[in-house]
């Protein structure tokens, strides 16, 4: 990777660092000759006087604020420079906290899309004696962090025994069931580059929580996950306008349809899991191609840059059909 490109990634060490090799060993075996426009830089890092870097992009594990202050503090430092110099950041870390389950809410609320209504809990008294004003049931979470538990409180007398062991800045987020008339979950995630929108997985899940350890794993689900994949994002104007209202340009939302077949935006995630399965979801693995092709593709234009006709093919939904 070359001092002189015109990409700049940065990374933190502290903060999952290689996350997203993935994407730079694709282009390494697809575009090889693409590597020459990007360079990677650990924090922290300072523009050279003569750097001919035109994009930042900092691949950094949210939330950065909470998980690294000096990461943070570099970042942001980092991006100030290229202000200075009419270089563009996407997903610059002082942004980050929008999609913080209180600030999300709120602007995707403002923006007249449906997602759960989310309140702080400012102390355990309140959480016990009225469930912050919330209606059981409601979701225990944490504000920021991807890795808290999560704690379903049905009732007030639940509410009673409610504690706030580990958690660091504790919300209560309404519980929307958008169990499917067969009784199980699906939570649908499509990836936002810009005014691009992906499809990108279909998790079928006998618990409200859909996690991945707990996706089911038959023929049926896995045509289902297929189907989706296989066509374009079927809610991708509401999903601009979700990105649009977050304030950031990549982005992978997490929905769910109701029995009504109306849309629920779950959350946002800044740094999506993006992979390539060796085991039982390789079926899948077209549509990782797809959207790594397409975030290559997203950096070259946002940089100036032409993307090659055999790039944009990959990234487009005809490639392979």
């Amino acid at each position: 990777m070359s001092l002189g490109s015109p990409i700049l990634i940065s990374r933190c060490n502290g903060l999952n660092p290689h996350h997203y090799d993935v994407v730079l060993d694709w282009i390494e075996h697809q575009h090889p000759d693409l590597l020459r426009h990007v360079a990677g830089r650990a924090l922290p890092y300072s523009l050279p006087s003569d750097s001919k870097c035109r994009l930042h992009i900092p691949w950094l594990q949210d939330p950065v604020e909470d998980l690294h202050a000096s990461a943070y503090r570099w970042s942001t430092e980092l991006s100030r420079q290229c202000d200075e110099r009419g270089i563009r950041t996407i997903n610059r870390v002082d942004k980050h906290a929008n999609v913080s389950r209180l600030e999300a809410s709120r602007r995707l609320a403002s923006a007249g899309i449906r997602t759960p209504k989310v309140v702080a809990v400012a102390s355990e008294e309140e959480l016990r004696d009225c469930l912050c004003g919330m209606e059981p049931p409601v979701i225990l979470r944490d504000n920021r962090s991807h890795q808290s538990p999560f704690v379903r409180i049905d009732s007030m007398s639940e509410a009673k025994t409610a504690d706030l062991n580990g958690f660091r800045d504790p919300v209560l987020a309404e519980f929307i069931d958008v169990a499917s008339p067969d009784g199980s979950y699906r939570k649908f995630r499509c990836i936002l580059l810009g005014d691009t929108v992906y499809s990108h997985h279909l998790q079928v899940t006998e618990s409200w929580i859909s996690r991945g350890k707990g996706r089911i794993k038959n023929a049926s689900t896995r045509e289902e996950e297929i189907e989706y994949l296989l066509a374009p994002e079927p809610h991708e104007e509401l999903m601009r306008a979700a990105r649009v209202a977050l304030d950031l340009e990549f982005l992978g939302i997490d929905y769910a349809l109701d029995r009504q077949g109306r849309v629920v935006v779950w959350e946002a995630n800044l740094y999506p899991h993006i992979h390539f399965s060796k085991y039982d979801l390789v079926y899948r693995n077209f549509a990782m191609e797809r959207t790594i092709a397409g975030m290559v593709r997203y950096y070259l234009e946002q940089a100036g840059i032409p993307a090659p006709a055999r790039l944009i093919q990959q990234a487009s939904y005809d490639d392979g059909k």
